[in-house]
């Protein structure tokens, strides 16, 4: 028997169904952060807000994010507590990927809590792989001499060298929204004033109006652990109690960043999906929550 409900856009007066089941999903009165995203994902040019939908109500939901020319990223999934297990998760990834396959889309990423196996196996039961580990970090703010500085111009071609001879996975998360990492990036990166630099070494930081993010960490172990350091000051210097950090968990980083005094409080998978047709490219160069971040 197939299921009981469709998979189709939202709708604005989705809009109170779907946050009812939500505002719980992670405990009670622990809220969601559709709260906030609902309107712009239901408005936006570059994705699509989908629900499934049991004819009277909606019992899931999902938005396919379009984040670069060939990729796209899953994220929001939320599954009624009482229709889990149904394959409501399963329906709404699958819409998402016809999406991006539609939209000339060659990868879809996902991240999901290293402790939700029920998301973990309905991501690799849909094709998804795991691909990189990350983890968020947080350090009291703090001030320290010899900060670094923040990059200009002339910072470019030394920047560039060490991009360019880099081995490191090349998938970021600038707002929580895994992508690829590329030179481009970088350099508007440097031209915004959002990369900080030290001899052999630089980071791309990520502001949001609570907090303050180091999303990408490169170089020597020395020119790596004064930038996290400098993450710190930084943070102290506009107010905040804290910094915060958002990178792989690869060895030399895990080491530079205790190093800095930062502690590792949570760990995410992230997947992926290679859809047909994905042209070569070189991306190095549920449990309680009922579905994927």
């Amino acid at each position: 028997m197939g299921p009981v409900f469709t998979v189709r856009p939202a709708r604005p007066d989705d809009r109170e169904p779907v946050l009812a089941f939500c505002r719980d999903i992670w405990g009670p009165g622990s809220g969601d952060y559709l709260e906030e995203t609902w309107e712009p994902w239901l408005r936006s040019d570059t994705g699509r807000l989908v629900v499934a939908d049991a004819g009277d109500q909606p019992i899931g939901v999902c938005f396919v994010r379009l984040v670069s020319g060939w990729e796209a990223y899953l994220q929001g999934m939320r599954v009624h507590p009482d229709h889990r297990r149904r394959g409501v998760a399963t329906e709404l990834a699958r819409y998402c990927l016809d999406y991006a396959v539609g939209q000339g889309r060659h990868v879809v990423r996902l991240a999901t809590a290293e402790e939700n196996l029920a998301a973990r196996r309905a991501a690799e039961g849909l094709g998804f792989r795991w691909v990189v580990t990350f983890g968020v970090w947080r350090a009291p703010a703090e001030s320290f001499g010899a900060p670094a500085t923040f990059a200009t111009a002339q910072d470019i071609p030394a920047i560039f060298r060490l991009f360019r001879r880099s081995d490191a996975p090349r998938l970021f998360a600038p707002g929580w929204i895994w992508k690829t990492l590329t030179w481009d990036m970088v350099e508007e990166a440097v031209r915004a004033g959002q990369v900080l630099v030290r001899p052999e070494g630089f980071a791309l930081l990520h502001w949001r109006p609570e907090r303050l993010w180091l999303t990408w960490l490169e170089g020597t172990e020395g020119a790596c652990g004064g930038l996290a350091r400098s993450v710190r000051s930084i943070a102290l210097k506009e107010g905040h109690e804290e910094a915060f950090a958002l990178l792989p968990t690869d060895p030399p980083i895990e080491a530079c960043l205790l190093d800095a005094g930062f502690t590792r409080i949570h760990t995410y998978l992230i997947y992926e999906h290679r859809l047909t047709g994905e042209p070569a490219r070189d991306s190095t160069g549920g449990n309680r929550s009922g579905g994927f971040l």
